[in-house]
């Protein structure tokens, strides 16, 4: 029994050196389709008076962040700046500049209940659904997108990666035509729609914080007000979505999806929720050992 002993040490040796290392490759793996529904994204808050606060009906303040392993199917994020404890402004400042309204020195600020998309906390935000006509979404993204060719009515998952993905991989080594048409938040896309500000969006504070602007921003030279408006920091795009769509994502974790819109609804009860579901796959290989079991 001994003289195998030797043998046996040296093989199990020489198999955890050469697992030490080996390369990670990229591997086919079967597809993985999960799910995600998004409520609109709804920050408001109702100053009942100096010491209560409580939210509006629709008060919703996540957004949705693809997974980054197999073991999660992603993560609702609240944006902590709207946090009920510390957030009376109601609003998220985008971009701000020191202007003269008549004499007086101010504080211009550009503000949006919705921050820009470089600015959300998770990859998605659901900004509203359509109420009259077909039902539609604007969603507002943080990664890149394209749009496949082919829509997809069904949520089967198995015909969604063996009739639709599998069938795109093949004939377009792996999606590298539709990924290299990404846009970075879809702005290249048909239904991408840019965002445009207004006087409604600008605040004017003085010295002090407090807003002043009923009775400054008047006073303010309209070019600066247009420069404010027109800051590249205001640059946010929305894509206008319909249930079928399907779209190639690039996450802010660097994973890639296929994304397929699959429901847009209002809740059954009051104050009837607006809501979105999506169906996704992450797009590429794992990375897996090359060493043997």
């Amino acid at each position: 029994m001994k003289r195998y002993i030797i043998p046996i040490v040296f093989l199990f040796s020489f198999f955890l050196y050469s697992c030490g290392d080996c390369d990670l490759v990229t591997a086919d793996y079967p597809c993985r389709v999960r799910e995600a529904t998004i409520t609109k994204f709804d920050p408001r808050l109702i100053q009942a008076n100096d010491s209560t606060v409580y939210p509006v009906p629709t008060y919703s303040i996540h957004t949705f962040q693809f997974p980054s392993t197999n073991s999660s199917s992603g993560v609702l994020t609240n944006d902590t700046r709207f946090d009920q404890e510390n957030y009376l402004d109601q609003y998220i400042v985008i971009d701000e500049t020191s202007a003269m309204a008549g004499v007086r020195e101010v504080r211009l600020q550009l503000v949006d209940y919705y921050p820009v998309n470089e600015d959300i906390t998770g990859d998605v935000m659901l900004i509203d659904i359509d109420t009259v006509g077909e039902t539609g979404a604007y969603l507002r993204f943080y990664g890149s997108l394209a749009r496949f060719p082919e829509d997809f009515y069904s949520e089967d998952a198995y015909k969604f990666c063996d009739e639709y993905l599998k069938n795109y991989r093949e004939e377009d080594e792996d999606y590298a035509e539709i990924s290299s048409q990404a846009s970075r938040y879809g702005g290249g896309l048909e239904n991408a729609d840019a965002m445009s500000y207004n006087e409604d969006n600008l605040v004017v504070l003085d010295d002090d914080g407090e807003d002043i602007t009923k009775t400054h921003l008047s006073l303010i030279d309209q070019s600066v007000k247009d420069g404010l408006l027109n800051s590249s920091k205001a640059n946010a795009a929305d894509l206008h979505v319909f249930p079928g769509e399907v779209y190639y994502y690039k996450a802010r974790n660097g994973k890639e999806f296929a994304i397929v819109i699959v429901d847009i609804n209002r809740g059954a009860f009051e104050p009837n929720i607006k809501r979105l579901t999506l169906k996704f796959s992450e797009l590429r290989g794992m990375k897996v050992s090359e060493c043997p079991d």
